[in-house]
């Protein structure tokens, strides 16, 4: 009997030992898939925080342009009047000219409601005949009644 009992605490031992085995394989198996997910996961981060400081570069850059586009054109166009006793130099507006004024004018609603006739004939607009339902009916019944 102790003879078996030394056989059944042996075998005991050894599945302790090979069930523990499993347990830290299993254990260090997902550390490895948990470390892999997160090297992916900081990888994925840094590649938006890349992307994210180019962003911001580049709209620092505009935005410097556009401030200095507004100071340029403030200067020049909206000068404050400082007497100065010279004669101020003549700044021409950019304004368009007559014969592009003209073309974007409409043309008169005659002339449109012609064009429009001579594109599109009146039989294209017919009402095409109803055909009659197959479900006689009144006009006025209710639907759905109880």
């Amino acid at each position: 009997m102790t003879r078996r009992l030394a056989n059944a605490r042996v075998t005991a031992e050894q599945d302790v030992a090979k069930n523990s085995e499993d347990v830290l394989n299993h254990i260090d198996g997902l550390s490895e898939e948990e470390q892999g997910s997160v090297s992916k996961i900081l990888e994925a981060v840094k590649a938006h925080s890349n992307t994210l400081e180019i962003f911001r570069e580049d709209h620092s850059g505009e935005a410097a342009a556009i401030d200095d586009r507004a100071k340029e054109t403030f200067d020049q166009q909206y000068m404050d009047y400082e007497p100065t006793g010279a004669t101020p130099s003549r700044s021409e507006p950019d304004v368009p000219s007559k014969g592009t004024i003209e073309s974007l004018r409409a043309m008169p609603v005659e002339n449109l409601l012609d064009e429009f006739r001579e594109n599109n004939s009146y039989e294209s607009f017919e009402v095409k005949e109803l055909k009659p339902s197959l479900i006689p009916r009144s006009p006025l019944v209710q639907l759905n009644q109880q």
